[in-house]
């Protein structure tokens, strides 16, 4: 969690927003905060929560259109408020502006893109955005291999990973390379199933649709982007890991 994020968010949407207000834009997105459950909701905890459920679910959309809306409303109490409640706005425009730049730098990307023969910078790309995941990693890939597992390796959650079934799905000595993957403290499950066609992430509650496998990840041109609209997409490939069979 970002201490001065949550700080600036304390300030912003104290000075923005009320309670109900707030519950409703929380409502609107579908996210679940806890602590406005509360009988009498607080900033600090509310600010709290949400900056640690960031990448869950429309989290950060949410926080993203608060500030937006949160930089609308200092925008036109600059320009009409009276002049002694002005120099409030006018100092939390740069608080605003403050919060936004600190949570784009904390962004787990929606859309990852690399060109051909950066294999080292496609890898590396993967693997920051897998060392945001705060909870299981299930990872679906028909074809996979040691590459995979170098993907895999900053992971400290445990990891489910579905692949195909075919002859040419797993790598020759892959299951030395689990053996070697999980000595080094890493809990993996691997089961193959029938009809996998595309390449998913899925953690934090969110989605990524993978243009190659992980394994060659660079070798061609690497593009990875979010699915928005996941819950289908997601039930699918939970039935696929429910019916596939063990690894090795």
């Amino acid at each position: 969690m970002s201490p001065e994020l949550a700080l600036k968010l304390i300030s912003i949407f104290e000075g923005y927003f009320t309670i109900d207000e707030f519950r409703e834009l929380v409502t609107l997105f579908d996210v679940k905060l806890e602590t406005l459950d509360d009988f009498e909701p607080k900033w600090l905890p509310i600010a709290r929560e949400l900056i640690t459920k960031l990448e869950h679910g429309n989290s950060r959309r949410l926080l993203d259109s608060l500030l937006d809306f949160a930089d609308s409303r200092n925008t036109d109490r600059i320009a009409h408020t009276s002049w002694e409640r002005q120099e409030f706005h006018l100092n939390m425009a740069s608080v605003i502006q403050e919060a936004q730049k600190l949570l784009e730098a904390s962004a787990a990307p929606s859309e990852i893109t690399v060109a051909a023969g950066n294999v080292f910078s496609a890898k590396s790309k993967v693997r920051e955005l897998l060392e945001t995941a705060t909870g299981e990693v299930f990872i679906v890939d028909p074809y996979v291999g040691v590459g995979t597992l170098d993907c895999l390796r900053n992971v400290t959650f445990p990891i489910r990973l579905l692949t195909g079934n075919h002859q040419n799905s797993v790598e020759p000595d892959f299951d030395r390379a689990i053996a070697a993957f999980t000595i080094e403290g890493h809990q993996l499950q691997v089961r193959r199933a029938q009809q996998l066609h595309d390449r998913h992430i899925i953690f934090n509650d969110r989605c990524w649709l993978v243009g190659g496998s992980l394994k060659d990840a660079g070798k061609k041109p690497f593009n990875c982007i979010e699915i928005v609209d996941k819950a289908a997409v997601v039930a699918n490939l939970e039935a696929n890991w429910q019916t596939g069979t063990s690894y090795p």
